[in-house]
């Protein structure tokens, strides 16, 4: 069985700055793989480890970082045998849909894939959007907001939490899912793992390597903008006689 675990590069939250025209500085921020991709990575693990003779592989989109072996050291120790990245220095103005689009066209690069598993969202978008539209692509079931997942005999059962119920759904493979971050608990990697990931292969491939031309959007990404800052108003209004008063100046907010 060959799964694939999709994650991607996303920048430290906490390093992130706000230029005074609302632009966001990310020159001092680090980079990290993204928290609900580590999740689906673990998830992909754990079903792997379930069938005997899986084969767990890395995909990934982005710029040059994709190829930074600090990074690639710290997923790779996670566990799967190897990856695939799609290196495109216009990664980072893509949309949801041209996103899944080159995931797409790289899976059916790599071929005979039986489960794909990726994050809810992106731990910078997070738009939980990539997953539903990449099963979409590959025609392929889909199912995303999956807390657990078992493998039997050719087919796949899901739990998902719904808003008052447990739903459980099962899916023929090959097949599309996208792991809740509640799923499962990361491994930690230890040294052994960290110095083995370096030996780990990691294809490397550009867009012109893709056999498939990836869907484009016809949306184009203008600009990225931080919300504007509002300074408190500090009013205060005591006693339930001035109730009356606390509701016109919430409505008068609004």
């Amino acid at each position: 069985m060959k799964i694939v675990a999709c994650y991607k590069l996303v920048p430290e939250e906490q390093d992130l700055t706000v230029n005074p025209d609302q632009t966001l500085d990310f020159s001092h921020a680090s980079w990290k793989v993204g928290d609900y991709d580590l999740t689906a990575i673990e998830m992909a693990m754990r079903i792997g480890e379930y069938v005997d003779g899986s084969e767990v592989v890395l995909l990934t989109y982005g710029d040059d970082i994709v190829c930074d072996q600090k990074l690639k050291k710290g997923v790779y120790a996670r566990g799967p045998q190897m990856g695939y990245a799609v290196k495109d220095d216009q990664a980072g103005q893509t949309d949801p849909f041209h996103t899944a689009g080159v995931l797409a066209a790289a899976i059916r690069k790599i071929g005979d894939v039986d489960l794909v598993v990726c994050g809810e969202g992106s731990g910078d978008v997070y738009s939980q959007q990539v997953g539903p539209i990449l099963g979409a692509m590959l025609s392929l079931p889909v199912v995303n907001a999956v807390k657990e997942a078992m493998v039997e005999v050719e087919k796949l059962t899901v739990k998902r939490d719904l808003e008052e119920s447990v739903e459980v759904a099962e899916l023929p493979l090959p097949a599309v899912i996208s792991s809740t971050s509640e799923a499962c608990k990361p491994r930690i990697a230890g040294m052994k793992d960290i110095l083995a990931a370096g030996k780990k292969e990691q294809v490397v491939w550009t867009m012109g390597d893709l056999d498939d031309e990836p869907a484009s959007s016809a949306k184009t990404m203008i600009s990225t903008l931080a919300p504007l800052k509002k300074e408190r108003k500090r009013e205060v209004f005591e006693g339930v006689d001035s109730m009356g008063e606390f509701v016109e100046a919430l409505r008068k907010a609004m």
